[in-house]
């Protein structure tokens, strides 16, 4: 069995053991995060969005889309002209609303892209081709320019909305534990019980 502590050298030297007196030397360096696709089940490297990335993204997204300006009504008499804002009118209530579903729409876009740049993977060529084959014979015509690792993201990884959905909550820390997860932890603590 390999030692694990144990670096191989290729110059011929010999290997140099990162142990001393039975304690590791350094510092451990823990593992890059996972994230699962939970309908097409690949395993890739994706590191989560930080809060300070998030605020930067929203930010971004805010000052790309303005929220509407808020409409004036006149009062008193209409040649005065004194006007004054009127945050409850219905179709600017409407427009705010729609406004922010765009904010958050344009947000979640943003992060989808952050991801497919973040992601690290290998391409299986043999499954990427029998789902290219697949949507041929369907007469799906695919987009030109794509690379191999964009259409093996586009087609063969993310095979549901639920695997966008998941990155998405994974990247952002909203994802929910699974049961075996829980239950593994539940498992760390020491039984009180004697």
């Amino acid at each position: 069995m390999t030692d694990p502590y144990v670096q191989e050298d290729d110059d011929g030297r010999p290997p140099v053991t990162l142990r001393s007196a039975n304690r590791l030397r350094g510092r451990a360096v823990p593992d890059k995060p996972t994230f699962t696709f939970p309908d097409s089940k690949i395993t890739v490297v994706l590191p989560r969005v930080g809060p300070d990335t998030l605020e930067l993204v929203q930010v971004a997204v805010n000052k790309a889309l303005p929220p509407p300006p808020i409409p004036r009504i006149v009062i008193g008499d209409p040649e005065d002209g004194e006007t004054e804002l009127n945050p409850q009118d219905p179709e600017y209530r409407k427009a705010l609303a729609e406004h922010a579903w765009d904010v958050q729409f344009e947000i979640g876009k943003r992060l989808y892209a952050m991801g497919l740049q973040l992601m690290e993977f290998e391409i299986d060529q043999e499954r990427l081709q029998r789902h290219l084959s697949a949507l041929d014979a369907a007469g799906v015509e695919i987009p030109e320019g794509l690379s191999d690792r964009d259409k093996y993201i586009r087609f063969v990884m993310m095979s549901s909305k639920g695997d966008v959905e998941a990155m998405m909550a994974y990247m952002m820390r909203a994802d929910v534990p699974k049961p075996e997860e829980v239950q593994a932890y539940i498992d760390t603590f020491r039984n009180q019980v004697q």
